[in-house]
């Protein structure tokens, strides 16, 4: 009777064991899966951003093949890219023809959507510059290389702010371009602090930027992190020149 009793208990142990064991695996493979989806969350987001930049990328090539539109007539006025005081990061373009067809965001134009960036590569808390802009600056060995401030070597590009780590990472990793260390390249501007300066006011193509690094010079798209802080900063050139 003492035996059955102490095979009993045994096998009461052994099922709490097991049962300890099964709950630590699903528990792991919970985790896992959270972690998987997480990451498949960010890559989709990366992988949207980088489709939205080049369908822009398009309607400007639409409107300066089929609209006669110059670089310096091309508006990129909307109301959804703001600054963090509500103004406008782009204002229109007062060499823009009156009948908007060289507007980007305007039927009579191109018609494209301004679509702010997808959540899944926000930085948290959110950086007030996550919506998007059209600057100007130069990429080197994109295009036409010149000293600062050379006005036919500037390219007019699309930029977003306030990119989360890990999202500039999956940028990078879907653009094929290079994170060095498993980390995104860290740019130091020439001519200027930061991309506050380039903005794309009445046609102007005088910004001063000229954004280079190893692993991104000749790239018409990557994200990079800023050398002066935790910013994580996307460029997509719309005009190489």
């Amino acid at each position: 009777m003492k035996s059955d009793s102490g095979n009993v208990l045994f096998l009461i142990l052994v099922a709490i064991a097991l049962f300890i064991a099964l709950s630590y695996a699903v528990t792991g493979s919970m985790r896992t899966g959270g972690s998987n989806e997480k990451t498949e969350a960010t890559n989709a987001a990366a992988a949207a951003l980088i489709q939205y930049a080049s369908s822009l990328s398009q309607s400007v090539l639409r409107l300066r093949m089929s609209g006669n539109c110059s670089e310096t007539t091309l508006d990129f006025s909307n109301s959804i890219f703001k600054k963090s005081d509500g103004t406008p990061y782009n204002t229109a373009n007062s060499n823009a023809p009156s009948n908007k067809s060289c507007h980007l965001f305007d039927a009579a134009g191109a018609g494209a959507i301004p679509v702010p960036m997808p959540v899944g590569i926000r930085e948290t808390p959110l950086d007030s510059a996550v919506q998007g802009s059209f600057r100007v600056a130069q990429v080197k060995n994109l295009g036409t290389d010149g000293v600062s401030g050379t006005q036919s070597a500037n390219d007019i590009i699309y930029f977003i702010g306030g990119i989360s780590r890990k999202g500039c990472i999956a940028i990078n990793d879907v653009l094929k371009v290079n994170n060095p260390s498993s980390e995104p390249p860290v740019v130091t501007f020439s001519g200027c602090s930061d991309m506050s300066g380039g903005s794309y006011t009445n046609g102007s193509l005088a910004g001063s930027c000229i954004v280079s690094e190893a692993n991104i010079d000749g790239k018409n798209a990557f994200c990079y992190k800023l050398n002066t802080g935790n910013y994580y900063q996307f460029i997509y050139a719309l005009i190489e020149r």
